[in-house]
């Protein structure tokens, strides 16, 4: 039951990383750091049951997901940046696997039921994360790579990014964080293209076939190819 809506999990872990991060942030009674990483990691369980297709897979997330949270640990018991710069290194690397994993078996996994479409939901979510980290990690390499940015802790500022993430990819484009280096700019506009053609292209399409096999099973026609 679990493997056949793997992706309800995953996507619950997501919402609950995002929504977690932003109210560590708001609420100064909970500490950001520990909201982010309890999220992170409960999205890395949930993540690995999305993506269990054989031993070798199970093992390399569960490590993965481990050496993260030692690292996050390790981070906030030392409050050594190079930790979490390092931990936020293998998150991105996680998130990047559990996106190109997804992203197979949404389009390879067989036919287009209600859990693959909320699979294309979680790469969606997933895809915003990257950016977001992708954006930290350059903010980091070049501080004047984004004006706008009024956060001053690390953590703070990555909530900061994740947001100037979804902003993009959704195209809303509000401009209190805007871009300003030459190569911040083209990750900004090449994440907004990818965004808004994966909405119209794969996500669109595969609403499409969902709803085309269902009205076919409902009159009882024989599948296409029989």
């Amino acid at each position: 039951m679990l493997r056949k809506y793997n992706y309800f999990l995953l996507l619950g872990g997501l919402l609950f990383m995002l929504l977690g991060g932003s109210f560590g942030t708001e609420n100064p009674h909970l500490s950001t750091r520990v909201v982010v990483d309890v999220t992170l990691f409960a999205v890395f369980i949930l993540g690995v049951w999305a993506l269990v297709k054989s031993r070798a897979a199970f093992v390399a997330g569960w490590v993965l997901g481990g050496i993260t949270f030692v690292l996050t640990l390790s981070a906030q018991a030392t409050d050594t940046l190079l930790l979490q710069y390092l931990a936020l290194t293998a998150v991105l690397i996680f998130f990047l696997l559990t996106c190109v994993i997804t992203v197979y078996d949404v389009l390879f996994g067989g036919a287009i039921d209600i859990n693959r479409l909320v699979g294309a939901a979680c790469i969606y979510l997933l895809s915003g994360s990257l950016w977001g980290i992708i954006y930290f990690l350059l903010s980091v390499i070049a501080p004047t790579s984004f004006a706008g940015v009024q956060a001053e802790g690390w953590s703070e500022q990555l909530n900061e990014l994740t947001y100037h993430s979804f902003v993009t990819l959704t195209t809303l484009g509000y401009g209190d964080i805007t871009p300003v280096a030459e190569h911040a700019r083209t990750l900004a506009w090449f994440e907004a293209l990818v965004g808004q053609l994966y909405l119209a292209v794969m996500v669109a399409g595969f609403v499409a076939v969902h709803i085309s096999e269902s009205m076919r099973k409902n009159r009882g026609d024989p599948p296409p190819d029989g």
